[in-house]
């Protein structure tokens, strides 16, 4: 859907604010170029929960590492800087390779919310996965 410029400006601050209850960093390769963004979302101040997010973009960059990197450090500034206890995210069932990559970093299932996400077409299952840090 399209969007206009100030719809567009007011997304980009928001994606630069990190003073409220969203941490956003951008991930780069070994040659300091962007490859995609790693962030806490849904900041609970009171319980010490949040969610995670991440997307790495650049598909050469995809497979390598970087992912895991960049989630084990924002775990670690999750943590030891912000006192947070619990991580939580969702992610589609379909996608083996997060599913495989979260686990390996030690997220368990505790849920599935069926038919959640229209993707091309067709609705799939949304698995939900959380870890203590």
């Amino acid at each position: 859907m399209p969007i206009s410029i100030d719809q567009q400006e007011k997304w980009m601050d928001s994606i630069i604010d990190t003073t409220g209850n969203n941490k956003r960093f951008i991930i780069c390769d070994n040659e300091n170029i962007p490859v995609g963004m790693v962030g806490l979302y849904n900041i609970n101040w009171i319980h010490r929960t949040c969610e995670i997010g991440l997307y790495i973009g650049n598909k050469s960059a995809q497979g390598r590492g970087y992912g895991k990197e960049s989630c084990r450090l924002i775990e670690q500034f999750a943590k030891e800087y912000l006192n947070l206890r619990k991580i939580k995210l969702n992610v589609v069932l379909d996608n083996e390779a997060a599913t495989r990559m979260w686990k390996f970093l030690g997220y368990e299932e505790v849920g599935k919310f069926r038919d959640e996400r229209f993707i091309k077409g067709e609705y799939k299952d949304l698995v939900l996965m959380e870890k203590f840090i």
